[in-house]
């Protein structure tokens, strides 16, 4: 009996974890590159925030990021950091299974 109910136990866990991947692999995802809108030398550690989610990144030392499990529909990706002015992008039309870039220019803050 015990068996039985083991092996219930992990068939329903691996139908949670195949939808999970199935839902993942149809929702739509972004990258780019932050760069210093003066300088064009890459930002590290700019916080991505897709908005309205709670999907989030921070950019690599080379400005670098990538977020998946976008969903389908309109979002307003944040760029946050430092010494910087916040940057928004509207990422329009998302759909399943895309991939986007979307390149940042960030400002620096008291720029002249």
């Amino acid at each position: 009996m015990k068996r039985y109910h083991f092996f219930l136990v992990f068939l329903l866990i691996s139908v949670v974890i195949f939808f999970i991947l199935c839902q993942r692999m149809e929702a739509g995802s972004i990258y780019g590159i932050v760069t210093d809108q003066k300088s064009g030398q890459p930002v590290g550690s700019v916080e991505v925030v897709v908005g309205e989610t709670s999907l989030k990144t921070v950019t690599n030392d080379s400005g670098y990021y990538f977020i998946s499990g976008i969903g389908q529909k309109d979002y307003t990706v944040l760029y946050i950091c430092r010494g910087y002015d916040t940057a928004e992008v509207e990422a329009t039309e998302m759909k399943r299974g895309e991939v986007y870039q979307i390149d940042v220019a960030l400002v620096p803050e008291y720029s002249e």
